[in-house]
C-alpha cells in the first residue's frame, strides 16, 4: 500500500527535468544546466548522462551530483542532481536537445534495484555576442583570466641553429572549464619549426559550485637556419563580464639571432675531433686557400674538401658521436644533415628520437646506443641486400643455352 502511494505521487511529478540557471548570456560564458531525477526510492549505483554533442558548444559535468528529497503529497522522493555547465562559441538561440538518462533505485530503502532508462527534456538558453567584439571567433568571457609564459633554455641574443625553444603557456579563468580556453597559434617565421606537443593539459578545480579552469600549453620552436628571426608575441582577447568590456593580454615574442653550425660537430671540450677527421693538413690548407682567396678558388677549394672529406660523412660521423654522448639535440641536427638518415632499424631508432625531443616529458634520458648501432649496421644490410639482389638476376641471354649444348656434347 505504501509503495502504491509513492507511484501515484511520483506519477505527478516528471522523472527527469532538465533547468538552466539563466535565460541570457555570452558568447563563452559559463551557463548552469542542471539536470535532476526523481525516484521513489534510494539511488542504487551511479546514474549516467548521454550528453549530446553541439556544434559550437561545450556540455560538460561540474563536479558530483547532489542527493535529497522532496514531499509530493505527503509522501518522500529522492533526487539526484547533476550539475552542467554550457559554454557556448555560437550567438543566438541555442538548444540543448532531449537526451538519454539511465539510473537505478530501489523500492524506498529495501529489495532489488530497478533500473530505469528516462530521457531529459530539451532546454534552451539566449548566447549574446558583444558588439566589441563582433570581429573576433573565439571568445573567453569571464571575470578574471590570468596568463603567463615561460621560456625553456633561457633566451639569449644569439643561440646556435638546431637549438629547440620550449615556450610554455598557463591560462587560469574563473567560471570557465579548461576545455573552454583558447588554443594557442603555432605561427611561426619559416626557418623555425613548430611542435604542439601531445595537446593541452587542462584541469577544473570545482570548489562548491565555484570553478577555475586551468589550460597548459606547450609550444617547441626547432630553429632552422642561420639570421635572425621572430618568434610571435601571441595576443589573447576576452570579455570581462563584470566591467562589460572587452580586453586583453599579450604574452611577448621573442628575437633571436640563429647562428649556424661550424662544418663539423664539436666535442664536448668545445675544439674538433681531429683524430677522426682525415688528414688534418687538408683541413688546414682549405682553410687557408679560403682566407687568402675570395669567389671562385675559396669555392673551388671547398669543393677539393668535399672530395676528400664527405659532407654525408661528416655527418655520419656527428651522428655517431652525439649517439655515443645520448645528446639528443645534436642527433637530431646531424641527423637533418645526413642524407642517408631513412629507412629499416634507422626508423624505429629516430622515431624513439623525436619522441624524446617532442613527446611528453621522459622518465629517463635519451639514449644513443640504439641509433648507433643501426648506424653502424648499414653498410652490412646494404651488402647483405646487394648480395641478394644478385642472387636473383635472371641469367644472361644464351648462358643456358651453351650450357644444355656442352651437356649434349655438341
Amino acid at each position: 500500500m505504501i509503495l502504491a502511494l509513492t507511484l501515484l505521487a511520483l506519477a505527478q511529478v516528471a522523472p527527469v527535468t532538465t533547468r538552466v540557471g539563466v535565460d541570457r548570456a555570452w558568447v563563452g560564458q559559463r551557463v548552469d544546466v542542471n539536470v535532476e531525477i526523481r525516484a521513489p526510492g534510494t539511488f542504487s549505483g551511479a546514474s549516467s548522462l548521454d550528453l549530446p554533442e553541439i556544434p559550437g558548444v561545450i556540455l560538460v559535468p561540474m563536479g558530483r551530483p547532489v542527493v535529497s528529497s522532496e514531499t509530493v503529497d505527503g509522501e518522500s522522493i529522492f533526487v539526484q542532481s547533476h550539475p552542467l555547465a554550457l559554454f557556448s562559441q555560437r550567438d543566438g538561440e541555442i538548444e540543448v536537445p532531449p537526451f538519454t538518462v539511465r539510473f537505478a533505485h530501489l523500492k524506498g530503502f529495501t529489495g532489488d534495484p530497478i533500473e530505469r532508462v528516462e530521457e531529459a527534456p530539451a532546454v534552451s538558453v539566449t548566447i549574446v555576442r558583444p558588439a566589441a567584439a563582433s570581429g573576433d571567433g573565439f571568445l573567453v568571457s569571464t571575470s578574471s583570466l590570468q596568463i603567463e609564459q615561460s621560456w625553456d633554455p633561457t633566451p639569449s641574443s644569439e643561440m646556435p641553429a638546431g637549438t629547440v625553444l620550449t615556450r610554455r603557456i598557463v591560462q587560469r579563468a574563473d567560471d570557465v572549464s579548461a576545455i573552454a580556453l583558447a588554443a594557442p597559434p603555432t605561427s611561426a617565421p619559416e626557418s623555425v619549426r613548430v611542435y604542439d606537443g601531445s595537446g593541452a593539459e587542462t584541469d577544473d578545480a570545482v570548489d562548491r559550485g565555484s570553478l577555475v579552469g586551468t589550460r597548459t600549453d606547450v609550444l617547441r620552436y626547432l630553429l632552422g637556419e642561420a639570421g635572425s628571426v621572430e618568434l610571435p608575441a601571441i595576443q589573447y582577447r576576452w570579455w570581462d563580464v563584470e566591467a562589460e568590456e572587452l580586453r586583453s593580454s599579450t604574452l611577448e615574442g621573442l628575437t633571436v639571432d640563429v647562428v649556424a653550425n661550424g662544418p663539423d660537430e664539436a666535442t664536448e671540450g668545445g675544439g674538433p675531433s681531429p683524430s677522426r677527421s682525415p688528414w688534418p693538413w687538408a683541413a688546414l690548407l682549405v682553410a687557408a686557400l679560403a682566407v687568402v682567396f675570395r669567389g671562385s678558388i675559396a669555392r673551388a677549394a671547398q669543393a677539393v674538401w668535399n672530395a676528400i672529406d664527405p659532407p654525408e660523412k661528416r655527418a655520419r660521423r656527428a651522428l655517431l658521436r652525439a649517439c655515443d654522448r645520448s645528446d639528443a639535440h645534436a642527433a637530431e641536427r646531424a641527423l637533418q644533415a645526413w642524407p642517408d638518415a631513412r629507412g629499416g632499424e634507422l626508423a624505429h631508432a629516430t622515431l624513439d628520437l623525436e619522441r624524446s625531443l617532442y613527446g611528453a616529458a621522459p622518465s629517463t634520458p635519451w639514449n644513443g646506443a640504439g641509433l648507433a648501432r643501426a648506424i653502424r649496421a648499414m653498410p652490412r644490410q646494404r651488402r647483405h641486400a646487394a648480395r641478394h639482389r644478385r642472387l636473383d638476376l635472371p641469367p644472361l641471354n644464351g648462358t643456358a643455352e651453351r650450357s644444355d649444348a656442352r651437356e649434349a656434347g655438341v
